[in-house]
């Protein structure tokens, strides 16, 4: 699966990068009515969608290191929280542009705003500490042994190595998530001004980019719980079970919750973040009568 990583990482994730640069086409990019209204509009959801969809895919590709599973939850993570947000935030920016609609709200600024950002960070961290603090409960009974850590298309064990090693290879997969996620968010950021800091607003730049990153973040430590917990129960089965399923708690609880904040959560709390700062129609008509 080591190649498939790299074609996520080296291929897919410039391509989602490339989405926030890209003038309107025929072939590249979020290609719906909304999205096409105008080239201003066309901008403005790219920018979005490239940011988002780069820190999505940054933080779901660690999880390929897992197997078959890994790759299905990439795929839907991407289908579902690329279409969800962007399509979403599309139709807005359309409305905006098109009817004068104003999305600036104070329920909008209340969800988009500084200090949201600044709370759903901190609730974000206390998940990435408590989950690890899981996995290495989960792992400890098995300390100097040999468990169960491959498994076949049934689900029977075919592989086996310490469990130290194994939960030390699980953790390094996390770093890189997370250090996919920090660079993608952090380092994007300052390239998004029309979508999330229309008045240069530096520290409320740097709230959406840590939230993004501690949500991608989240969502591959909650993915790796997951795939933990099924590891650990398989191992602890009576009789020497060695076999191994996802779909049962607590394993699928940690992965539907991983697939939650890839694909709704973090692409909406940018949707309202980015609602907050969406210019005002009279604004749009502006940028739309510049050379």
């Amino acid at each position: 699966m080591d190649s498939v990583f790299y074609i996520f990482v080296l291929v897919l994730l410039p391509l989602m990068i490339g989405m926030m640069f890209v003038p309107m086409n025929g072939l590249y990019g979020i290609r719906c009515p909304w999205s096409m209204y105008s080239k201003n509009t066309w901008r403005i959801v790219h920018k979005y969608g490239g940011y988002m969809g780069a820190i999505v895919l940054a933080a779901a590709s660690p999880a390929i290191f897992t197997g078959d599973i890994g790759l299905h939850y990439n795929i839907f993570v991407l289908i579902v929280g690329l279409c969800a947000g962007s399509l979403a935030f599309s139709y807005f920016v359309c409305k905006s542009e098109k009817d004068g609609v104003d999305y600036n709200t104070q329920t909008v600024g209340l969800l988009g705003g500084n200090s949201a950002m600044a709370i759903v960070s901190i609730l974000l961290l206390l998940a990435v500490w408590l989950c690890l603090s899981y996995q290495s409960a989960a792992m400890e009974p098995f300390g100097g042994s040999k468990i169960a850590t491959h498994f076949n298309a049934k689900g029977v064990a075919d592989g086996w190595m310490k469990a130290e090693v194994f939960f030390g290879d699980f953790l390094d997969f996390q770093t890189v998530g997370a250090a996919l996620s920090a660079a993608t968010a952090f380092g994007l950021i300052w390239f998004t001004s029309e979508v999330f800091d229309k008045n240069g607003d530096i520290a409320g730049k740097l709230l959406t980019a840590l939230a993004a990153f501690l949500s991608g973040t989240a969502s591959i430590v909650l993915y790796y719980t997951g795939i933990i917990a099924s590891v650990a129960i398989a191992n602890s089965g009576a009789g020497g079970s060695r076999q191994i399923e996802f779909l049962v708690s607590p394993a699928i609880d940690f992965i539907f919750a991983a697939f939650f904040l890839n694909t709704i959560f973090l692409p909406f709390l940018l949707v309202f973040r980015a609602l907050r700062n969406l210019p005002a129609n009279r604004e749009i008509q502006s940028a739309r009568q510049e050379p």
